[in-house]
């Protein structure tokens, strides 16, 4: 398993496997333009439709500390071969990966980084199965809550695979998507509300030797 947090959006646009990850991705960018992120308002089904089945939107649970799924479309259910509404992202992953994938979730919603992940599923059958995960960082209508529009989607075909139960996860890979932002967007303010500096000065240099 590999985990990274510092990619440009433009590389990892060309490293996300699945068409229909790279598609949401890439409307995802064209909605927020320079913000950090787009409200969830803006997001259209209708121009979304053929990957409807495959989408979801995960919720912080602050009680619980971890991460719930609010909807979740048929083929993923299908895919994880039960109903997640309500269900709790991270509960059958082991105590280590469950740590690195909600830790990539927290920074895409405190830090509006998206989470790409790609794990392997075995099934009930004993046989595998690849998927990847990108959950975008969207503003809640009516909110200032950051939830997560996601696209989860199996690289193989479902209708062959014909498995019944998912026995087993394993996290290959987990990063997330560094994007830039418009200055004096949310990140940026939240940057530098924590003193945090965006300019250093280096002394010396051609103006010191020019006794500027």
């Amino acid at each position: 398993m590999t985990i990274e947090r510092t990619r440009y959006a433009a590389a990892e646009a060309e490293q996300i496997m699945h068409p229909a990850t790279r598609s949401l991705f890439r409307y995802w960018e064209g909605l927020r333009s320079e913000k950090a992120f787009p409200n969830r308002s803006q997001i259209n089904l209708k121009v979304l439709q053929p990957l409807v089945s495959s989408l979801a939107v995960l919720e912080r649970d602050f009680v619980h500390n971890t991460f719930r799924f609010r909807l979740a479309g048929t083929q993923v259910e299908r895919l994880f071969c039960q109903n997640l509404n309500d269900h709790d992202v991270l509960t059958e992953w082991d105590d280590f990966e469950a740590t690195l994938l909600k830790r990539s979730l927290d920074l895409a919603v405190s830090r509006f980084q998206p989470s790409l992940v790609k794990m392997r599923l075995r099934t009930f059958e004993n046989t595998e199965l690849a998927a990847e995960m990108i959950a975008l960082p969207v503003e809640q209508r009516g909110s200032s809550r950051i939830q997560l529009f996601c696209a989860i989607n199996a690289m193989q075909d479902l209708r062959l695979s014909g498995h019944t139960a998912i026995v087993h996860r394993e996290l290959m890979n987990v990063r997330n998507i560094w994007t830039e932002h418009q200055p004096g967007d949310t990140l940026l303010k939240s940057i530098e509300q924590a003193g945090v500096p965006l300019l250093r000065v280096i002394e010396g240099g051609l103006a010191k030797r020019r006794g500027v």
